[in-house]
């Protein structure tokens, strides 16, 4: 009895094998898809190989192969495949001269059970040129540029920093290009000057902060030149200015001015459109040395600022007067005044005005 169980169980994986394979021809597929995604005219035909095996008990026979267009070119197995053996189907896409997404199919017909099997390809067909308008998609006349503007971030006023922007020539002629009407701080250099048809070069953009003479947030803008054409839109350069106190000493920095505000927010309550509120903001320099209101900026023009001294002496106080305007608005109001001071630990202070304005 023990010898009859063994034998069956010996017996088992090759009846389970049996009946795992189909009866006949069988054609099985690993993939019947693919997506070649982004491809380049210029890079020439891509190809993809669909892979099967015969997972039935007779020798599979591919006896046709046909392609939706003619575009694409199809090889397979011409050779029988026996069971358990492995061969494909070869589909090739030609994207010359066919800029933009395609879907094909390429039919197979076989001596198995299911006879017709389609199978697919797709993806989208770019030229370099379209992917270099892509990468680069500010322009300035016939140049492009990967961006329009050069953002600094904080620089201290005694920093100069240097930032480079990629530009392209699409054209198909050179181009010379040309930084005009650049303000004193700023100076530009294009490497190579003269851009090649289809080439590329950076733009060096240096700022030298001590020389803008200005404090917090900064704007800039120049024009362009391209082959002694001026170019009728601006390119944008910002920076935050911050001072720099790094050199202080400790005893410099306990003879620093320090300023210090009775109150930094007013809240107005509840007032009716077109109504005018304004308040007093109160600050007193408990340093040892001259404060200095370096600037004030307002959030939004509906808010006046208005200063009597800007040097204020130590244990002296001053006021900065802010005046709200809401015509035109309507709801929860929130502004900002944002004050840059020579306190080397409070440099930049925000005041807030708030309130509701009902119609």
């Amino acid at each position: 009895m023990k010898k009859t169980i063994l034998f069956l169980m010996m017996l088992l994986p090759s009846i389970v094998q049996i009946s795992a394979q189909q009866k006949g021809p069988h054609i099985s597929f690993e993939q019947t898809a693919h997506d070649f995604g982004k491809i380049f005219e210029e890079d020439g035909d891509v190809t993809i190989k669909f892979v099967f095996s015969n997972t039935g008990t007779e020798p599979v026979i591919i006896q046709q192969v046909s392609a939706s267009c003619g575009c694409t070119t199809p090889e397979w197995t011409k050779t029988p495949v026996n069971p358990g053996k492995k061969g494909f189907v070869a589909a090739t896409y030609s994207p010359k001269d066919r800029p933009g997404e395609f879907s094909k199919t390429i039919s197979v017909t076989t001596n198995a059970e299911l006879q017709s099997i389609v199978l697919r390809i797709k993806g989208e067909v770019l030229k370099k040129d379209d992917d270099m308008i892509s990468t680069y998609p500010a322009i300035f006349g016939k140049l492009r540029s990967i961006a329009e503007f050069s953002a600094f971030g904080e620089l201290k006023n005694t920093e100069t920093k240097v930032k480079y922007i990629d530009i392209y020539n699409p054209t198909d002629a050179p181009m010379k290009i040309e930084a005009i009407e650049l303000p004193s701080h700023i100076s530009i250099q294009i490497v190579p000057q003269i851009l090649e048809p289809k080439g590329k070069a950076k733009m060096g953009i240096s700022y030298n902060a001590g020389k803008k003479n200005a404090w917090d947030y900064a704007l800039d803008r120049f024009m362009l030149k391209i082959n002694g054409e001026l170019i009728d839109k601006p390119f944008t350069v910002s920076a935050t200015i911050i001072e720099d106190f790094s050199k202080l000493s400790e005893k410099d920095l306990a003879k620093a001015p320090k300023i210090t505000f009775k109150e930094k927010t007013f809240d107005f309550g509840t007032i009716k459109q077109g109504d005018k509120v304004e308040f007093e903001f109160e600050f007193t320099n408990e340093g040892k040395s001259d404060l200095v209101i370096r600037k004030t900026h307002a959030s939004c023009g509906c808010t006046a600022i208005n200063m009597a001294e800007k040097e204020i002496k130590s244990a002296k106080t001053g006021k900065i007067k802010a005046v709200f305007n809401s015509e035109g608005k309507v709801g929860k109001q929130t502004k900002t005044i944002t004050i840059i001071t020579n306190d080397p630990k409070n440099s930049k202070v925000v005041l807030w005005i708030k309130g509701d304005v009902v119609q």
